[in-house]
């Protein structure tokens, strides 16, 4: 098997777990993990995927053993590490859990891993730790909404004071313009109602490089919204898209203030967008075909469809609403 059949067959895998289609997914690996020599590096990698999705089939004895086997061929194999630290954290062992899960995170540092070491953190009663982990993650990865669900469920699991020290002795001028800032300064202003909050928010971005920060224009994004302003909740929402191009959320909110301001041609190119990002969304796709009618754009949006078809073939989904739109009639 060569390089670029490796590289497929990890995709085909992938495509499987996503699909939360184990079982096909189990045999894929065992099939293709034979054309390998044990100890080959291909074989170790196939091995460790394999005890990935034992343990996601709950067969928590089989994937330990099928990831002390990777590990001995590979003792870096971060997909191994990872699995005993998980089968140990569901066998409530936290200490085993850790020291797996910490040399994991230190081969490799993503959301994914630091999620699952503030887990077995927060299980060993070190809320602390786990704080310091996640918000570490978040600095490098701060649109991670898991992260940030677990991180604000932690913190609050923590209580006030926790959270005040934890955060506050922190904040550079530099880190102002953090999304953790964001969200300590949405903590301030949650008792106030909205049209208050909006005031003091206002207030507190002329200070410094908090006008820099996307995520308060975010919330003032959200608070004009809940006042029913949606044109200046828009130009909020732009702000911060401006700032962090690739932020979802800020796009999505904005897309859909236009169209509740009935301004569906300033919402049709961030639709596109929004689906060029996110092909699977459904309540942006069906939006997206509901406005092709409405605009005399359905030649145009079959187009659009089609090519994102090409580029995530999987999206079969798609085919779909290329069908409602053709049957939909000629241009208006």
């Amino acid at each position: 098997m060569t390089k670029v059949s490796m590289q497929d067959l990890l995709k085909n895998y992938w495509a499987l777990l996503k699909e939360k289609r184990f079982s096909q997914g189990e045999l894929l690996l065992r099939e293709k993990m034979q054309q390998f020599p044990p100890g080959t590096a291909e074989n170790t990698l196939i091995k460790a995927n394999l005890a990935d999705i034992l343990l996601r089939q709950g067969k928590l004895q089989e994937a330990r053993e099928t990831a002390m086997e990777a590990l001995f061929e590979n003792p870096n194999q971060v997909r191994a590490l990872t699995v005993l630290g998980l089968v140990s954290l569901q066998r409530k062992d936290s200490d085993e859990a850790i020291d797996h899960l910490e040399k994991a995170y230190r081969l490799k540092r993503n959301a994914y891993q630091a999620g699952r070491l503030a887990r077995a953190y927060e299980a060993a009663g070190s809320e602390k730790q786990a704080l310091a982990v996640l918000r570490e993650a978040l600095e490098e990865s701060p649109r991670d909404q898991f992260l940030l669900k677990q991180y604000t469920r932690l913190r609050k699991k923590c209580g006030p004071a926790a959270e005040r020290d934890e955060l506050l002795s922190r904040f550079s001028a530099e880190e102002e313009t953090s999304l953790l800032y964001a969200e300590y300064i949405e903590g301030n202003l949650q008792k106030l109602g909205p049209e208050k909050a909006a005031a003091e928010l206002e207030r507190i971005m002329k200070v410094g490089k908090r006008s820099s920060n996307p995520h308060l224009h975010i919330l003032m994004g959200n608070y004009r919204r809940r006042l029913k302003q949606e044109q200046e909740a828009a130009q909020s929402f732009r702000r911060a898209r401006e700032l962090d191009p690739d932020n979802h959320h800020a796009l999505a909110q904005e897309a859909f203030c236009y169209r509740r301001l009935a301004e569906k041609e300033k919402s049709w190119p961030l639709l596109k967008m929004l689906l060029s990002r996110e092909p699977g969304n459904s309540t942006v796709k069906s939006t997206f075909v509901k406005d092709a009618a409405e605009l005399g754009k359905r030649d145009e949006a079959v187009h659009f469809l089609e090519e994102l078809l090409d580029s995530f073939p999987h999206h079969k989904e798609l085919y779909g609403s290329i069908n409602k739109l053709k049957k939909s009639g000629p241009e208006s």
